[in-house]
């Protein structure tokens, strides 16, 4: 079948969820590729030069692979910069750009990196940003970071490390969950966030009459740089 996707997702069993891999095709039919059953939290994805996927194991604090190729799967790496605390998620958005991988940890507050060998292995780890609560994000080819902050902002990274607030609940990304970017647009100057109307709203200490239709918001450059 034409794949025109994958995507992670949680399995229900009789006593627990795992994570799973899923190819979507055309027309909305899936199958299962990959299972995961030591992994309750699936989240982010992403794809190494070589072709493996990367999964975000929120729970475990595993980044996940499978390898299309061959079938094969497991965990391609696992610290302490991408485990949770508190028993809050650990690392939840993970991007691929040139020979780094790059995640950001919900629990820690942090964006890191990690260098990839040259068979494909995990390098070098590091800790690139601190005190920033993120969820998914998109990155540019300059290595600036664009994130979802579960609240009502997107949020700026710049390769020096400034973080500038560049959309807010004026721009209707309350709840802002994940960022991609516009692949119809071929100079790469729109982001594509998807947010949740604030369901974690009052978590945040925030009251109901904030929560708005979930939607999908276009931010050009124009309004993020």
């Amino acid at each position: 079948m034409p794949i025109i996707l994958s995507v992670t997702a949680w399995l229900k069993k009789a006593d627990k969820t795992e994570g799973a891999l899923l190819k979507v095709a055309k027309g909305g039919s899936y199958e299962t590729v990959a299972q995961f059953p030591e992994e309750s939290f699936l989240n982010g994805i992403t794809q190494l030069p070589d072709g493996r996927f990367l999964m975000a194991g929120s729970a475990t604090g595993n980044i996940w692979f499978y390898d299309p190729k061959t079938g094969e799967s497991g965990s391609w790496y696992q610290g302490d910069l991408t485990s949770g605390q508190y028993g809050m998620p650990g690392i939840n958005g993970i991007q691929v750009l040139d020979n780094t991988v790059y995640f950001t940890n919900t629990s820690k507050f942090l964006v890191g990196q990690i260098s990839i060998n040259a068979d494909g292995s995990a390098g070098a780890v590091k800790q690139l940003a601190s005190e920033v609560l993120l969820d998914d994000f998109a990155i540019a080819p300059d290595t600036t970071i664009y994130g979802a902050t579960h609240r009502d902002e997107v949020l700026k990274i710049s390769p020096d490390g400034k973080k500038t607030i560049i959309a807010q609940y004026d721009q209707g990304v309350t709840g802002s969950t994940s960022i991609t970017w516009d692949q119809s647009d071929a100079d790469g100057n729109t982001l594509l966030v998807a947010a949740n109307g604030g369901i974690n709203h009052k978590l945040f200490g925030r009251g109901e009459s904030s929560v708005t239709p979930a939607k999908v918001v276009r931010l050009f450059f124009d309004n993020v740089e």
